[in-house]
């Protein structure tokens, strides 16, 4: 009987009033325990993004300094053709 009471009491409170707004800040366990899921969850989410936009940064600059050294390389054999690793003796 007592549930029915408190039930019936939440259901019937104005919204506006002093206890419906301050209804809206109580949480039951499972509701708060599954926003600090939620929370953690997109957290989580955003730290994986910026170490994704890092990672791809570091790949870009890795990839770029390959292309200037295979450029290098390219750049002396053509200067010294007695280097060409081709060339048969």
């Amino acid at each position: 009987m007592e549930r029915f009471k408190i039930v019936e009491r939440e259901t019937k409170t104005k919204a506006y009033s002093k206890e419906g707004l301050g209804a809206g800040q109580k949480l039951d366990p499972q509701e708060k325990e599954k926003e600090e899921c939620n929370q953690w969850i997109t957290e989580s989410i955003q730290e994986l993004r910026f170490q994704i936009d890092k990672f791809e940064a570091d790949i870009e600059t890795l990839s770029a300094s390959l292309k200037k050294k295979k450029s290098d390389k390219d750049v002396s054999f053509s200067m010294n053709p007695n280097l060409n690793p081709i060339s048969i003796v």
